[in-house]
């Protein structure tokens, strides 16, 4: 009888923690579709950006069928990201450029310096990079909302440094930093600590906006 109980008490465990990811992937799939569907006419007149956006349900998706077959653990949180809005300084201007990209990476923990910023590091770890969002600025208006992160899982990594700027290539050409002379902004934000039994830090920290008024050296 003893076995019995624990067996039942395992099975019903495991179905909290299958509900638990499941209910993070569906929050993070909703979220992609809603900024999707508000932004439906522009996507038309620019497809860099419907591609773009339908990625990360496509993520959230992808994700969702590994856990169904078990190749995520059950219970995992809500990846670690950052989510806000794009604004263009005094004077800033698309003229000439195609391309917006936003991307995170750890903070160094020193003061930035404009005059020599360091905007990737290659020491990251696999995990410490994040996918880079590019998003093509033909039919772009700004301030312009972004979201980039983890679908799932934790960082050790509490504080991150955010770069946003305007790329002169294609939306389809891979760029982590920005080129000589192209305009750029940059903010610093935390992760929360992710409590309830995981370690890390994890979750989209909300309203971290960054305003393009720099230019790259």
């Amino acid at each position: 009888m003893h076995t019995i109980f624990l067996s039942i008490n395992a099975a019903a465990g495991r179905r909290q923690e299958l509900s638990m990811t499941l209910n993070v992937l569906i929050h993070r799939g909703a979220r992609a579709v809603a900024r999707i569907t508000s932004s439906r006419a522009a996507a038309r007149r620019s497809p860099g950006r419907s591609i773009s956006r339908g990625c990360v349900l496509g993520v959230a998706l992808s994700a969702l069928g590994a856990a169904l077959s078990g190749c995520i653990p059950f219970g995992d949180p809500e990846g670690p990201g950052a989510s806000g809005v794009v604004s263009l300084g005094d004077g800033v201007s698309t003229s000439g450029l195609t391309t917006l990209r936003v991307r995170a990476i750890p903070a160094s923990g020193e003061a930035f310096d404009e005059d020599d910023p360091q905007f990737t590091d290659p020491a990251l770890a696999a995990g410490d990079r994040w996918i880079t969002l590019n998003e093509r600025l033909d039919g772009l208006t700004f301030p312009h909302p972004y979201e980039v992160g983890e679908v799932v899982g934790t960082t050790d990594k509490q504080r991150w440094r955010l770069f946003a700027w305007l790329s002169a290539a294609d939306v389809d050409v891979d760029s982590d930093a920005p080129s000589s002379g192209e305009p750029y902004g940059t903010i610093t934000f935390d992760v929360d600590e992710c409590g309830s039994g995981f370690d890390g830090y994890c979750t989209i920290t909300q309203g971290v906006n960054v305003t393009i008024d720099k230019v790259a050296p």
